[in-house]
């Protein structure tokens, strides 16, 4: 295929009981939003999302990862497991 993937792993690190899911985080790549992760509590979420050939840029490509606010969510921890890019 053209394009890439983007494989993304992240590791919950807080639960907010009152709420599910209580992790989403956006996933860019070269500042386009390719994905949003959501899962709950303290489980490892892995996801894969396809990104246009033309995201990609000769070099050096960036993969930036940005928690979103959850309403009901005070505490929102996730930490970063690995990172995949495949193109």
């Amino acid at each position: 295929t053209d394009g890439a993937t983007v494989r993304v792993a992240l590791q919950g690190a807080s639960d907010i009981v009152a709420a599910s899911p209580d992790h989403r985080v956006r996933v860019d790549l070269n500042g386009q939003t390719v994905g949003v992760m959501s899962w709950n509590g303290y489980a490892n979420s892995q996801q894969q999302f396809q990104a246009p050939a033309g995201l990609l840029r000769r070099g050096v490509n960036t993969i930036t990862l940005t928690q979103q606010a959850i309403s009901g969510v005070s505490v929102d921890i996730s930490l970063l497991d690995w990172v995949e890019l495949d193109y």
